[in-house]
């Protein structure tokens, strides 16, 4: 009993000289304002002309706004939702691959653009859906991206020779 409080009285004073010992320092009030930056001439107009994007990058960006890159675009998301939705189903292996195949082609088209490259891509791909078609056991969702892929085709169409478009997508 005497060591606990001998013990306790040690605690008691180790507090007190803490509390006299380490007072909180004294800083001087309120914080002073920030200054207002220094500019130097000139680093404005930098800093402008930095901002914005570089040439290289606009040039890829305009290129994938084209109507060949778009077309890409949607068909290859269009057969990744097709081979998915497949994926539950049983398919054929050469069906599969063919798929696997036309998306990655599709994908590198939509990087860099190129209308013959398009074309060949076009014609397998509407030999592709045409034998998805064929199919009796049509899932529905499979047949909603079939018929966005003859959305994208016709888009395209529109956009590459306006005169073979149908009436409503006419400028």
């Amino acid at each position: 009993m005497r060591r606990a409080v001998v013990y306790a009285g040690i605690g008691v004073a180790g507090a007190a000289l803490a509390l006299v010992l380490l007072r909180p320092p004294d800083t001087g009030g309120d914080v002073p304002e920030r200054a207002e930056p220094v500019v130097p001439p000139g680093a404005e107009d930098e800093a402008r002309e930095r901002s914005g994007p570089r040439p290289e990058m606009a040039a890829k960006a305009e290129r994938r706004l084209e109507p060949d890159a778009r077309y890409a675009n949607v068909a290859a998301s269009s057969w990744t939702g097709i081979k998915r939705e497949l994926s539950a189903n049983p398919v054929d292996p050469e069906i599969a691959e063919a798929m696997s195949s036309l998306i990655g082609d599709l994908r590198d088209a939509y990087l860099a653009p190129d209308a013959e490259r398009i074309a060949a891509l076009r014609d397998r791909s509407d030999a592709l859906r045409d034998r998805l078609r064929a199919r009796p056991d049509l899932p529905d969702p499979i047949a909603a991206l079939l018929a966005r892929l003859d959305e994208a085709a016709q888009m395209l169409s529109a956009e590459t020779n306006p005169a073979t478009a149908p009436p409503e997508n006419r400028p």
